[in-house]
């Protein structure tokens, strides 16, 4: 809402009726923005030291204006409170409504409620095309709306997580104001909370923290040591993803097809066998632990002593990758297994008692649970009896 009418205009009965409509719209999760002027401490430029209604009202989320700065690149830079370019971004206390709780540790002592609670930019303008490129928007008139439409992103995400709309008003967004560039990291005079309440949005990091992410499961669960393997991660809030992690080590090739889905190519297995899937986000960071780990697929590269008596007994080290205690190691077969296995902890080894099997050369393999086999390679893998 870009309307207001000044307090020092209306009674405080009519100010009250005002905000009863912002309670009921609490209580259906609905969130009301409302500009809270653009005349500095005046609401409409005549009447002094007064805020416009229904921006005064606690159960409606007063929105102020920032004058913003942006990189060559269209990129974030900086802000600072809207004062110049013939406005100023409205600020003040209400003379109907008392200060209210959530308000009360960031402006102690205040006359009343304090508007705005945040703001957005007011300045530079935007035009609006609809088709034609005539309209052109500003002000607090410009922040509402934006705040808005922010919001409407945040709760396509709770939808999405299957989370209850949750209206912004009434100091619930003062619980999210991690995700917002605060006043103290803006620029220029006035820039603090009486001016510019808790600050613009990061829109990405205030969704990610509002909703924070979830894996629900995972596919494929192995894959080659090699990386390279294409995982589908299903879950919720996946705004805003850093990364996601195989073991602690990042996955490549990153696509965030939603908000509930992702695909990412598996690193290298470096020193694991099993590993933790995490995504990463601003908001925090999930794990699959308990829809199970993935599984890089075993390789043997080398066996030592390559030889051994037919009588079986013989101490081998298997060496390769992705090695762990929960392979099976087959001299030839799968009626000749080996016993007493013991990996290191680098998943780069493990010592074991060779079978007994007839004279000959064969191949030592590595087998998975997920029923993988590692592949016969010339040579490297045989152990002659």
């Amino acid at each position: 809402m870009s309307l207001g009418y000044c307090e020092d205009g209306m009674s405080s009965s009519e100010a009250k009726y005002i905000d009863q409509f912002g309670a009921v719209s609490l209580l259906y999760g609905v969130s009301l923005f409302a500009s809270s002027g653009d005349t500095g401490a005046a609401c409409a430029g005549t009447e002094k030291n007064t805020i416009p209604a229904p921006a005064d009202s606690p159960h409606v989320v007063a929105v102020g204006g920032t004058q913003l700065d942006v990189h060559s690149d269209n990129t974030y830079n900086s802000e600072s409170w809207w004062n110049c370019c013939g406005g100023k971004g409205g600020f003040g206390t209400s003379q109907f409504f008392g200060e209210p709780g959530y308000q009360s540790k960031l402006y102690p002592g205040a006359a009343g409620r304090s508007v705005p609670d945040v703001s957005m930019e007011a300045a530079p303008s935007v035009t609006i095309c609809q088709p034609t490129c005539i309209y052109t928007a500003g002000g607090t008139s410009l922040a509402a709306p934006l705040w808005a439409g922010t919001w409407a992103l945040l709760e396509q995400a709770n939808f999405d997580a299957a989370i209850a709309p949750t209206s912004a008003a009434h100091g619930y967004i003062y619980t999210l104001a991690e995700g917002l560039h605060a006043p103290s990291t803006m620029t220029g005079t006035e820039s603090n909370f009486q001016h510019v309440g808790l600050g613009s949005p990061d829109i990405t990091k205030l969704i990610a923290i509002a909703v924070p992410p979830q894996i629900g499961s995972f596919s494929p669960t192995d894959g080659s040591f090699a990386g390279g393997t294409k995982v589908t991660i299903y879950g919720v809030g996946f705004v805003g993803v850093k990364n996601v992690t195989f073991g602690g080590y990042a996955g490549t090739n990153l696509t965030i097809e939603s908000d509930t889905k992702l695909t990412v190519d598996t690193p290298f297995a470096n020193d694991n066998a099993a590993v933790e899937v995490k995504v990463v986000t601003p908001g925090g960071t999930a794990n699959a632990n308990a829809f199970g780990r993935f599984d890089y697929d075993p390789e043997v590269d080398f066996v030592s002593p390559a030889f051994g008596p037919i009588a079986g007994g013989t101490t081998v080290t298997v060496s390769g990758v992705a090695l762990s205690d929960s392979l099976t190691f087959e001299f030839g077969g799968s009626a000749y297994k080996a016993t007493k296995v013991s990996c290191a902890t680098t998943h780069t080894s493990c010592t074991m008692l060779s079978p007994a099997h007839a004279a000959g050369i064969v191949n030592v393999r590595a087998v998975a649970p997920w029923g993988f086999t590692s592949p016969v390679l010339p040579i490297d893998d045989q152990f002659t009896y």
